[in-house]
C-alpha cells in the first residue's frame, strides 16, 4: 500500500524471514505428510483363512421379479410334477 503497514504487521508477527528458515528446518509445526496407499501384508491376511469361492446358490432369489411372472411360473411347475 505504501503506506508502511505491511512492515508493522511483521514486526508484530516475529518476521518473515524467521518463519521461512523453521520451515525450511522443520519446525514450523505442520505435519508430515501421511502415506497415501500400500498393498503391505494385505495377501498374507487374506490367505490366513483361505480365499473361497463365493457360495452358489441352488435357487436364485425371485425378490422384486414381477408378481404376475411368479403366480404363472408357480402353476406351470405344479402342471409339470402333475404330468410326471
Amino acid at each position: 500500500l505504501g503506506l508502511g503497514l505491511e512492515s508493522g504487521l511483521e514486526r508484530k508477527r516475529g518476521g518473515g524471514e524467521e518463519r521461512e528458515r523453521e520451515r525450511a528446518r522443520g519446525e514450523g509445526g505442520e505435519m508430515a505428510k501421511s502415506k497415501n496407499h500400500t498393498n503391505h501384508n494385505q495377501s498374507y491376511k487374506n490367505h490366513r483363512n483361505g480365499i473361497k469361492r463365493v457360495k452358489s446358490h441352488k435357487h436364485k432369489s425371485r425378490k422384486g421379479m414381477d408378481s404376475k411372472f411368479l403366480k404363472n411360473q408357480k402353476y406351470a411347475l405344479l402342471g409339470n410334477k402333475a404330468s410326471e
